[in-house]
């Protein structure tokens, strides 16, 4: 649990210091995102428990009877992710010029590929593997659910609730950031602002964690 926690962590402060822990600034059309150090990734608690689903509709071109693995549903994701942080990462590492990347060809592959999560069977995963699908997963919902945000924060703290209601549906379950995070990364531990874990008794996302 230690080693899982400390992995973790080191994922968290790699994801805020390219998309997330940052001051926004707009300079000749492209936004850049300037490193705040020390801030939390938890969401303020907000007022609604709405919740947005980024990944629901039809899966395009899918083959009768194809199978996609949960692992390989994932892993499509990461390249997808990598071509996108080639294309529209700023060169010193600490921006992403959201505005391109919306419009971008290789932003369209990366949602119609997240429709495919919606059909993956989680229970094939386990140990090491479940760990990565979902560390993947959670990189890539981030990513989405800041590119559809209407107009990016001046600071992580003000997208109020964004982990919390920002969710994908993968295998028929529903899951937010904080899902992802504290529910199944962190081993369904308290989450810090609720004071209770995410996943309470005969929740079936329990299965996963």
């Amino acid at each position: 649990d230690e080693c899982r926690r400390s992995s973790f962590t080191k994922l968290r402060l790699w994801l805020m210091s390219w998309l997330a822990g940052a001051v926004v600034s707009q300079a000749k059309g492209v936004w850049f995102w300037t490193k705040v150090v020390g801030i939390q990734l938890y969401g303020r608690m907000a007022s609604s428990d709405e919740k947005t689903v980024l990944n629901l509709g039809e899966v395009k071109d899918a083959a009768q009877g194809d199978v996609v693995t949960a692992s390989q549903a994932a892993a499509n994701l990461q390249a997808l992710m990598l071509e996108i942080k080639g294309d529209f990462m700023a060169e010193d590492g600490r921006g992403v010029n959201y505005p391109a990347m919306k419009s971008s060809d290789v932003f369209v592959k990366y949602k119609e590929q997240c429709k495919v999560l919606t059909t993956v069977d989680l229970s094939t995963l386990a140990g090491d593997e479940k760990m990565a699908f979902f560390i993947n997963v959670y990189n890539s919902l981030t990513i989405h659910g800041l590119a559809e945000m209407p107009a990016l924060p001046s600071s992580v703290l003000e997208a109020q609730g964004f982990w919390r209601k920002t969710c994908y549906n993968i295998g028929g379950f529903v899951f937010s950031l904080d899902d992802i995070e504290h529910g199944v990364l962190r081993g369904n531990r308290i989450h810090p602002s609720a004071q209770k874990p995410s996943f309470e008794e005969a929740d079936p996302r329990l299965a996963f964690v």
